[in-house]
């Protein structure tokens, strides 16, 4: 009998660990998560509801609320958006919007700065990426998108296309790998 009882304690304070992140989460007003959470090197999880970006603080169980914004004509008409995180480095928070590509949060000064994808299709549409982008650990975030896959080199700030006209619904990376899903292929 005296195996169980360590065995039920270790469940019981599980649980109550569970309730209490549980009401954490309730502070952001009701709002859903939509995206990945990520959680950067100083113990902070990044995530975004409707149009917001959130920090909680693991020790502390604080929750700050951030914006991004993007302006729609030089400056003017700025409005709020919804951005996935992505990576951390340093200062900077790496975060992706479907419709206008990448953001760099300064994670001090509370500004961002917006390095939208360009590129059109054949038919000049804007080309979606996949919220899911990976970090390749040297230099490149990458992106799969409906029609094909791209890179942004963080040091350089140069977007780059590949594979053009191949629909891509997934990318990972592993080990000096870099994965992409074409419907049932990988």
């Amino acid at each position: 009998m005296k195996p169980l009882l360590p065995l039920f304690i270790f469940f019981s304070i599980e649980a109550l660990a569970q309730q209490k992140a549980a009401l954490r989460f309730e502070r952001i007003g009701g709002r859903v998560i939509r995206s990945a959470i990520m959680e950067d090197t100083s113990e902070q999880l990044w995530f975004s509801t409707d149009m917001l970006l959130h920090t909680l603080e693991k020790r502390s169980g604080n929750i700050k609320t951030h914006q991004l914004t993007v302006s729609e004509k030089k400056g003017l008409n700025q409005r709020a958006i919804f951005a996935n995180p992505l990576w951390r480095n340093g200062d900077t928070l790496w975060a992706a919007n479907a419709d206008k590509g990448l953001f760099a949060f300064n994670a001090q000064t509370k500004q961002s700065v917006n390095y939208p994808l360009l590129q059109k299709d054949s038919a000049g549409n804007t080309i979606r990426l996949m919220y899911n982008g990976v970090y390749d650990q040297k230099r490149c975030l990458w992106f799969a998108s409906g029609n094909g896959l791209f890179s942004f080199n963080v040091h350089t700030k140069q977007w780059q296309h590949f594979m053009k006209g191949h629909a891509l619904y997934a990318v990972a990376y592993s080990r000096d790998t870099l994965f992409v899903s074409e419907g049932k292929e990988l």
